[in-house]
């Protein structure tokens, strides 16, 4: 059978009656794919039709809580939100790992690069599903902030160097980090020992020293640079959402979602969602997780190392009671 035959064969199977129909749905589906990933990539187009600036980035060491943060901040009309528009293509593409070091010269341009798309506006190649596509459209730019969720406090001086943004910045208890960690498999990954294999004690011990580290490093590099930041802290932010947020939407400038109390509610208040990366939860029930699970070798361990990383938050004795509260 000619290749002409099949084609009439197919069509005849179909109907030509329906062929229009199907065949308009894959027109408009091109040119949706065209527009997102050739025209709004554009560094023309973002230069001719930038955010209004300066960009906001939320940063934290994964498994901070970062993407239920991300996602209620995102809610706001004046937001463009960008989940990991670095590290999820770095990944993707070059199998990197999630914090990796930038002091290879090769990987710091990588990153630079993935950084500069994501600074200048240009929309990621595939959404995650927080992300809004009809937010990245070129009218209304100049009244939207773009929003950048990312995870790698290793970065935080390309960051600053190059874009100067707003900078959200998101701890959370090492011990309860350390859980979500080990929870995950995480717990000795090579991009968490990287420059720490001379450090005493097993995994638990050497996390804590890394993770309080990689934080000191970070928010010493802000201040350095004298970057317009406010340090938020995981425990009070999933203890009183409703409050705690509006504080930060305040703190930026911009307005909350008209449906505000519906947000929290629906993020913070419902759902069964306290493993993974379920955003939608009773975010009471994540803070103190660490003190039911963690057994006291573990949690001595965690903190000896987190203690001597020298980083300046979660080191006073209260910080580290073990009642858990009602």
């Amino acid at each position: 059978m000619s290749q002409m035959n099949k084609i009439f064969e197919k069509v005849n199977e179909i109907g030509w009656l329906n062929l229009l129909p199907r065949g308009s749905r894959w027109v408009k589906r091109l040119l949706d794919e065209n527009y997102r990933n050739i025209f709004l990539r554009s560094t023309l187009v973002t230069r001719l039709f930038p955010f209004h600036q300066p960009p906001i980035l939320l940063l934290s060491y994964p498994r901070s809580g970062s993407s239920w943060a991300g996602v209620v901040l995102s809610r706001s009309k004046n937001l463009t939100y960008s989940f990991e528009p670095v590290t999820r293509p770095y990944q993707k593409y070059q199998a990197g790992q999630a914090m990796v070091d930038l002091t290879d010269p090769a990987v710091y341009q990588l990153y630079l690069q993935y950084s500069q798309d994501a600074f200048q506006g240009k929309p990621p190649k595939e959404w995650d599903g927080s992300e809004n596509p009809a937010d990245f459209s070129l009218f209304g730019r100049k009244q939207r902030q773009l929003f950048i969720k990312e995870v790698n406090p290793r970065a935080t001086e390309l960051y600053c160097t190059y874009f100067q943004p707003i900078i959200l910045f998101l701890v959370r208890h090492p011990a309860a980090v350390a859980l979500s960690f080990w929870e995950q498999g995480w717990l000795a990954s090579p991009d968490v020992h990287q420059d720490i294999s001379d450090q005493p004690g097993d995994d638990w011990e050497k996390f804590g020293y890394a993770y309080g580290l990689s934080l000191k490093n970070a928010l010493e590099t802000i201040e350095r640079f004298e970057i317009a930041h406010q340090t938020v802290f995981y425990e009070p932010l999933a203890h009183d959402p409703f409050g705690e947020f509006q504080k930060i939407f305040t703190y930026l400038g911009v307005t909350p979602p008209e449906n505000y109390a519906e947000i929290i509610d629906e993020f913070c208040l419902s759902g069964t969602g306290i493993q993974g990366y379920e955003t939608r939860r009773v975010s009471r029930m994540m803070i103190e997780k660490w003190k039911e699970k963690l057994s006291p070798d573990q949690m001595i361990n965690v903190r000896r190392g987190y203690q001597r990383s020298g980083f300046r938050y979660y080191q006073s004795e209260h910080d580290w009671e073990l009642d858990v509260s009602d």
